[in-house]
């Protein structure tokens, strides 16, 4: 979703209501809220995926004043504290994402390259079987490239070449 989108989004969620009435607010409704949570969380990911991890963060705690245990937020900003390498807090933020959602591959895949990022290996591996056990994440091929490069790192040769072939099966 580009950027631009993303804001519009935003600008049309929040101001729907004057349209409809003078005196509504949006935010007075969990529907009202969920949209703007959920264009926040479009917004700073907007944002990281342009490299600005600053303005990734405002629209992002945005979204987790407006529900502080939202699994997209926190998935985010993980991803936007391990751009800035800020290990302790992409790792808090991914754990806090895991909590609320914690079969989602996504997040799950996220977690162990972050994981694989500061070399805890077995950690990383874990995560990725999770991720793999999802046998409708569309990036599941990715995962089993990851889990063939774990299980090298932890070396488990075997493994890693039955995870690297499971990987192009699935890549074809």
């Amino acid at each position: 979703m580009s950027l631009r989108f993303a804001l519009l989004l935003l600008l049309a969620s929040l101001s729907a209501g004057c349209v409809l009435s003078g005196d509504y607010n949006p935010m007075k409704t969990s529907k009202g809220r969920d949209e703007a949570r959920a264009a926040y969380v479009q917004l700073g990911l907007g944002y990281l995926q342009q490299g600005m991890t600053e303005r990734a963060k405002v629209p992002l705690k945005k979204a987790l004043d407006l529900d502080s245990s939202d699994p997209d937020a926190n998935a985010a900003l993980g991803l936007v504290f391990q751009a800035e390498m800020e290990p302790a807090l992409a790792d808090e933020h991914f754990r806090k994402a895991l909590s609320s959602r914690p079969a989602d591959a996504r997040t799950l895949n996220n977690y162990g390259s972050f994981l694989y990022e500061e070399q805890r290996y077995k950690e990383a591996y874990e995560r990725f079987e999770q991720a793999a056990a999802d046998t409708l994440y569309p990036e599941r091929s990715r995962v089993f490239e990851s889990l063939g490069m774990t299980a090298a790192k932890l070396g488990q040769r075997d493994l890693a070449q039955q995870q690297l072939e499971k990987a192009l099966r699935l890549n074809r």
